[in-house]
């Protein structure tokens, strides 16, 4: 099958049945928020055109990228970039702590490459990513002279024009995107804070943004029990007032732990307020099991597993003919045969230990299928908060952090 697929069978015997169904009978009173994918998934002709140019422009003239931001503002284009490991060139990321000696090594990484820099804040005062940026611009005009601004490219929002970096922006005419208002870092994936690293790394935008608007065409804001956005949201919801307070998303393939990052905070950021929220984990299994198995066996009962599934793998890879005997099976050069048989007995195991579980099934790793996952996730999220009444567009506690952190610094 080539669509999206949530399977809740794991879960339905911790969860009172009655308890979902008074949960969807709650959804058409709730004010939902459809127009913001939309606005996010179609960006307008001008910006897509500006996107394209300067990704290749970026490819021409550069060996790497540097992208600078944190949170929301680096967590999605990571994320793709992880995911399909693209061949134009390779992406590096700052901008996200206050670490010098992250820095500095990455600038001696850089030092003999030719390099384009993508700087990335919304408010433009977001304290991480200017104090790298004030690094980085300096070792940019060493390294180029008059010739930095132009491999210089910001984006930000246009509320008092951007704030530090869009005044800096405007003074040394770098290249400059904005982001649409209203759009909070986390929703921001589709909008040149996600598009222009990814198309600049080589991945094929026109097919992310093909996705994402299936996706919001599929899904929307759709209240119907057949929907797999609508039944993660109700049963995951139904198992955090069952008392599981803990979800631990899992994923089998290395390459979509970054996927799992930017589902984190945008759940945390959009859920967790007032009291309410789920704490979330992301796991990557089987590396994780060395130690969560035991957790998950004879832990505490508080938690469940959302596992995303990717259902097409490499079936076959060449191994030495003494590795079935070695390691005592069968078969091994079938991978993707071991993996799901692994997966199968795992969480059947933790599911008999009384972890429930929630299963999503993603079809192919693509940037189609990714970008639609993301609005996947998105929608489910807008419907999850709205059933606990809380607002999932502010992050009041993540301002008052960047708040606190402007006053240390003064």
């Amino acid at each position: 099958m080539n669509k999206i697929r949530l399977d809740f069978a794991a879960a339905s015997r911790f969860v009172d049945a009655k308890r979902v169904k008074q949960l969807y009978e709650k959804l058409p009173g709730l004010k939902l928020e459809p127009e913001l994918l939309r606005q996010v998934v179609q960006p307008d002709e001008r910006t897509y055109l500006q996107i394209m140019a300067s990704a290749q422009a970026i490819q021409q003239e550069s060996e790497a990228l540097l992208v600078l931001g944190v949170g929301g503002s680096q967590g999605g284009a990571k994320a793709f970039i992880e995911a399909l490991n693209p061949k134009a060139m390779p992406v590096y990321f700052a901008g996200h702590s206050f670490s010098g000696h992250y820095l500095k090594a990455l600038l001696e990484k850089l030092e003999h490459k030719d390099v384009s820099v993508i700087v990335i804040s919304k408010s433009g005062n977001t304290a991480e990513t200017l104090l790298s940026f004030g690094v980085v611009r300096s070792w940019m005009q060493d390294k180029y002279d008059v010739e930095a601004p132009r491999r210089i490219y910001a984006v930000t929002g246009k509320k008092n024009n951007g704030g530090a970096l869009g005044n800096i922006a405007a003074g040394e005419k770098y290249n400059r995107f904005y982001i649409p208002e209203g759009v909070g870092g986390r929703y921001s994936l589709f909008t040149a804070v996600g598009l222009l690293p990814m198309a600049a790394a080589g991945i094929n935008i026109d097919e992310i943004l093909a996705g994402a608007q299936e996706g919001l065409k599929e899904y929307g804001i759709t209240i119907s029990e057949e929907s797999p956005v609508t039944s993660y949201a109700l049963w995951r919801t139904a198992l955090y007032h069952a008392g599981y307070a803990n979800e631990l998303w899992v994923t089998y393939e290395p390459c979509l732990n970054g996927f799992g990052n930017w589902w984190r905070q945008l759940y945390v950021e959009s859920e967790s307020k007032e009291g309410h929220g789920i704490y979330p984990v992301v796991a990557e299994y089987t590396n994780d099991l060395h130690f969560l198995g035991q957790y998950m066996r004879e832990g505490p009962r508080n938690i469940f597993e959302s596992i995303l599934w990717l259902e097409e793998a490499p079936t076959r890879l060449p191994t030495h003919p003494d590795t079935a005997t070695m390691i005592g099976w069968g078969d091994v050069s079938n991978m993707a045969a071991v993996i799901k048989k692994v997966m199968e007995q795992t969480a059947s195991a933790h599911n008999e230990a009384g972890v429930p579980q929630l299963k999503l099934f993603l079809p192919k790793l693509s940037a189609f299928y990714l970008a639609k996952l993301a609005v996947y996730f998105a929608t489910a999220c807008l419907i999850s908060s709205g059933l606990q009444g809380i607002d999932p567009l502010n992050q009041p506690g993540v301002e008052e952090y960047k708040q606190q952190v402007r006053q240390i610094l003064k």
